[in-house]
C-alpha cells in the first residue's frame, strides 16, 4: 500500500515538473513572438500577423491576440479575415465591445441583416457608449435597408410649406415606382404621380382675372431614369398634366414631356442617440441642382441650392440643425418669378431619425433677377417659410 502510493507520488511529481518546464518554455516562446510582432507591427504588418497567429496557436484562449490580428486585417481592408478573428475572440469570452466590432465589420461586408442582429444584442448594453453606438447603427441600417431593394424600388416625398410673402400654403407630393433594368442599378423604368397646388390660387369668377400663385396640376408620367454616378440623375419622362384649376379658354389636360438632369449630394452628421440632452458641434452641408425642359411651360428651368450648417442638439432619436442657405433659379423664357437669388437661414427639427420626417423654419431675403411685370412689385422681398418635409423609400 505504501509502495504503490510512493510510486504514484513519484510519477505525479515528474509529470508536474515536465508540465512546468513545458509551460515555461511556451511562455518564453510566446513572449518572444509577441515582442517581435509588436516591434514590427507598423513597418511590416503582414509579418506581424504571421507572428501573432503563431502566438495564438500557443495561447488559443488569449482574446487580445485574436483582436490584434483582427485590427491588423481591418487596416489592410481584409474584413473577411478580420471577422474570423473577432468571432474567435467572441467565442473565447463574449463581450459587448467585440459584438460592436463584429457588427461594424459585417456592415463593411454589406452583410447588413447579420449586422442588425449584432446591434440588437447590445442596444441595451450596460456601457452607455456601446449602447449609443448600437442604437445609432440600428437606425442607420434600418433606414438604409429599403434602398437595397432589387429590381423594384419606390419613393414618396412631400414638402408642404407656408410662405408669409404670399400668405398661402404650397403643396407638393410625389410618388415614384421604378424597375431596375440592369443589375448595377444604372437604368430603370420609372412611373410617377406628382401633385402641386396652393391654397390661394383661384380661377376667378365672372369678369374676374384668375389669380395663380403656383402650378396647380397633377402629373402622371412614365419614362427612363439613369444614375451614372452617385447623386447624378437623368430623367426623360412623358405623360399628361391635369390642371387642378380650370381657366377659361385653356385645356384642362395637356401633354407633359420633361427631360431633367439633377445632382444632389451632401455631408451629413453621424447619427447619435444620447439618452440625455446633448449639445454638439457636427458640420452638415448639402447641394442640389437641376436643369430641365418642361413642355407644359414651354420653358427650360434651372435651380440650385447650397446649404451649410451645424447639428447642435441631440436627444434620443431627435436632433436640431442650424444652417445657412443660398438659392438660385433661372429660365430661358425670362419669367421674372423663375429668375431669383436668395440668401437665408433656418432651423431643422428631426423628431425621429427613422420617421423620415422633419420640420423647418427659414427666413429668406431674395431678389428678382428680372424686373417684375406686376405693378408695384419690388425687385427685393423677404419671406418666412414653415416646412413639413417627409420622405420615405418604399
Amino acid at each position: 500500500m505504501k509502495i504503490g502510493t510512493f510510486r504514484l507520488s513519484i510519477f505525479a511529481y515528474l509529470f508536474l515538473i515536465f508540465n512546468l518546464s513545458f509551460s515555461q518554455n511556451n511562455q518564453e516562446k510566446l513572449d518572444s513572438l509577441l515582442n517581435k510582432a509588436y516591434s514590427i507591427i507598423d513597418k511590416n504588418p503582414q509579418e506581424a500577423i504571421l507572428l501573432l497567429k503563431e502566438a495564438a496557436h500557443l495561447a488559443p484562449d488569449n482574446i487580445s491576440i485574436q483582436k490584434q490580428i483582427g485590427y491588423l486585417y481591418i487596416n489592410q481592408n481584409d474584413n473577411q479575415n478580420a471577422l474570423k478573428h473577432f468571432k474567435l475572440a467572441e467565442e473565447i469570452s463574449p463581450s459587448d465591445t467585440t459584438k460592436l466590432q463584429i457588427a461594424y465589420i459585417l456592415n463593411a461586408l454589406n452583410r447588413n441583416d447579420e449586422a442588425i442582429e449584432y446591434f440588437k444584442q447590445i442596444k441595451e448594453s450596460s456601457d452607455p457608449n456601446i449602447r449609443n453606438k448600437a442604437r445609432s447603427g440600428l437606425i442607420f441600417l434600418e433606414a438604409y435597408k429599403p434602398t437595397q431593394k432589387f429590381p423594384w424600388w419606390g419613393e414618396i416625398y412631400t414638402s408642404p410649406y407656408y410662405d408669409t410673402r404670399f400668405h398661402t400654403i404650397f403643396n407638393f407630393i410625389q410618388f415614384k415606382e421604378g424597375y431596375y433594368l440592369t443589375h448595377n442599378k444604372l437604368i430603370s423604368l420609372l412611373g410617377t404621380i406628382q401633385i402641386t397646388s396652393d391654397t390661394k390660387s383661384n380661377r376667378g369668377g365672372t369678369g374676374q382675372i384668375p389669380v395663380i400663385f403656383s402650378d396647380n396640376a397633377a402629373i402622371l408620367g412614365a419614362g427612363l431614369n439613369l444614375n451614372p454616378i452617385f447623386g447624378l440623375n437623368f430623367l426623360v419622362q412623358s405623360g399628361i398634366g391635369i390642371d387642378l384649376i380650370k381657366i377659361a379658354g385653356k385645356f384642362k389636360i395637356k401633354e407633359d414631356f420633361r427631360a431633367i438632369i439633377t445632382y444632389g449630394n451632401g455631408f451629413y452628421p453621424e447619427i447619435s442617440v444620447p439618452e440625455k440632452p446633448s449639445f454638439v458641434v457636427k458640420p452638415t452641408s448639402e447641394v442640389y441642382s437641376s436643369f430641365g425642359y418642361y413642355s407644359r411651360y414651354k420653358n427650360s428651368i434651372g435651380y440650385a441650392t447650397v446649404k451649410g450648417g451645424l447639428r447642435f442638439f441631440e436627444l434620443n432619436k431627435s436632433a436640431l440643425d442650424f444652417y445657412l442657405r443660398m438659392n438660385f433659379a433661372i429660365d430661358t423664357e425670362k419669367e421674372f418669378y423663375n429668375n431669383i437669388f436668395e440668401l437665408g437661414s433656418g432651423i431643422k427639427f428631426i423628431p425621429d431619425h427613422l420617421w423620415g420626417l422633419s420640420f423647418l423654419v427659414e427666413f429668406e431675403r431674395g431678389k428678382y433677377l428680372i424686373t417684375p411685370t406686376i405693378i408695384n412689385r419690388s425687385k427685393f422681398y423677404s419671406s418666412w417659410r414653415f416646412y413639413l418635409i417627409y420622405g420615405l423609400v418604399l
